[in-house]
């Protein structure tokens, strides 16, 4: 893996290709040489690379090591790559990372950044919501919370660029908030946040679920949740299968 990773700096882009590719494949071994990589001097989009690989091979350990990155890394354009591979890998560890961050970055004010769209200010803020909103921990919504009350109005192109990030702390706390309505409706119902444990930890572990959005879809209590936990409730594993069946029994008293 060491080699390999190397070779992610080649100018020969095939080279390179095949590299990436052989590092996923080997998985938890190609993590630590993945992670020294993004913490070096290379490239920009070696960098880069390497943060994607790391979020392909997709292990807990994968995740802990993009984590612990995020909370020392400078560059937003690493940053904002860190934030859309750790997002849909669901792990909470990285919502006090994440909150953290927000408070810094908005320390620094909205700026517009000439360059390219990664590595702009505005964006990176964005990422860090979206990465909140996909991990779906309600926990982060105070923080979220106290952010959008700190954006400068009428900042970039007429306002344009408060209107972006003031929308997508709206959106993120709109799911979130939505979430947590979930779990307190759950909560009331005795007995069933214990039954339906299984269920919603293969959401939020399960790399087809998430890639699917089966959680928020599940927790907006929609047509489409009641046809999600419908095919698992008759799928064949045992536990989900229950978890679905007693959730999707009282599904319309969770509205």
């Amino acid at each position: 893996p060491d080699a390999l990773a190397a070779a992610l700096s080649s100018d020969d882009p095939l080279t390179a290709f095949d590299a990436g590719e052989r590092l996923v494949a080997a998985g938890p071994a190609a993590v630590a040489p993945l992670a020294a990589l993004v913490a070096s001097d290379a490239r920009p989009t070696v960098r880069l690379a390497a943060v994607e690989l790391i979020g392909r091979i997709g292990t807990p350990d994968a995740a802990a090591s993009l984590i612990d990155r995020l909370k020392v890394e400078k560059d937003l354009a690493v940053r904002g790559q860190i934030c859309m591979q750790i997002g849909p890998a669901g792990d909470r560890r990285a919502v006090p990372v994440l909150t953290d961050w927000l408070k810094t970055l908005a320390q620094s004010g909205i700026n517009d950044v000439r360059g390219p769209k990664e590595v702009q200010p505005s964006t990176c803020f964005i990422r860090h919501l979206e990465a909140l909103y996909m991990i779906g921990d309600p926990s982060a919504i105070p923080a979220i919370e106290a952010f959008a009350k700190g954006i400068p109005q009428g900042v970039g192109y007429g306002g344009f660029l408060t209107h972006f990030v003031t929308a997508g702390a709206d959106e993120a706390l709109t799911i979130l908030r939505q979430k947590q309505a979930f779990a307190d409706a759950v909560g009331r119902q005795a007995g069933l946040a214990d039954r339906i444990a299984p269920l919603m930890e293969w959401f939020r572990t399960d790399r087809v679920a998430r890639y699917r959005m089966y959680a928020d879809k599940v927790t907006r209590v929609s047509p489409e949740g009641r046809e999600i936990l419908a095919a698992v409730a008759a799928g064949a594993d045992a536990k989900l299968a229950d978890a679905a069946g007693a959730l999707l029994a009282c599904y319309d008293r969770l509205k």
